[in-house]
């Protein structure tokens, strides 16, 4: 069977049908899965990653032929299994998570722990606005594989940049710079000054109802909490990057779509 599919794919007349490859069905997901391949080879994208439970998804942007590997992110076994014979797959089996970009950021810690991605790769992604339902595909993104330093909650909105100042104690804060990102195990009042000049909170307590978390929603400052080992994963001075809806703390400058 390798035998005969290798054969087959050697083909000039089907290579040439494949290049072309018009389904009669025109439809917003058939578009949208073509044009994920011609993206994704304009810009030397490093893989496609596609968001599926059905398998629907991969297999529909695998009938175009493009020339990237298709990383197919589902959380079901069957599918993944399934999708191990579908052309220019390779199955990442990631838990079904609240949102599609909290999903597609667990894949790719996954792909970078296989080593199929690599800090910088770019990756095009496509996935549909009505998960679990075949045929709904209608989302293209483009993202750049970035180092995740860690997650917790995120107490905010939008993106937070900025340097780190890893502290354990108030005594390591003071000559606190404007515009730094506070990293500590947790805050006290005698952090209050630090609090007022930082542009973001990142602390390993978990508690919702922490000082930090209190302090930081009164003035107004942006606050992670819950990061595990936060002052020892992230180094003093480093540039991050805090995207708050999800949680997500990135080592430097990262443009959020």
């Amino acid at each position: 069977m390798a035998r005969i599919a290798v054969r087959i794919e050697q083909e000039p007349a089907l290579a040439a049908t494949n290049a072309n490859l018009k389904d009669t069905r025109q439809s917003i997901p058939n578009a949208i899965s073509q044009a994920v391949g011609q993206i994704a080879e304009q810009l030397d994208a490093a893989a496609i990653m596609t968001l599926t439970k059905t398998g629907s998804t991969a297999r529909n942007v695998s009938k175009f032929r493009p020339r990237n590997p298709i990383l197919a992110v589902t959380p079901h076994v069957d599918v993944a299994r399934q999708l191990q014979l579908v052309w220019g797959v390779k199955p990442l089996l990631v838990l079904d998570l609240p949102s599609a970009g909290q999903t597609f950021q667990a894949a790719i810690n996954v792909a970078q722990e296989k080593q199929l991605l690599c800090e910088g790769d770019l990756v095009v992604m496509s996935a549909g606005a009505l998960q679990g339902v075949a045929g709904s595909t209608d989302l293209i993104k483009v993202e750049i594989v970035t180092a995740v330093l860690g997650q917790g909650i995120g107490l905010g909105l939008g993106a937070v940049n900025g340097r780190a100042r890893v502290a354990h104690t108030a005594m390591d804060v003071g000559n606190f710079n404007h515009g730094e990102i506070l990293v500590v195990p947790r805050t006290s009042a005698d952090f209050i000054e630090a609090i007022r000049k930082a542009a973001a909170i990142v602390t390993e307590d978990e508690s919702m109802t922490s000082h930090a978390a209190i302090i930081g929603l009164r003035l107004g400052v942006p606050v992670i909490v819950g990061v595990k080992q936060a002052t020892q994963v992230i180094r003093d001075g480093t540039i991050l990057t805090l995207d708050m809806q999800r949680g997500l703390i990135y080592s430097g400058t990262v443009k959020n779509s």
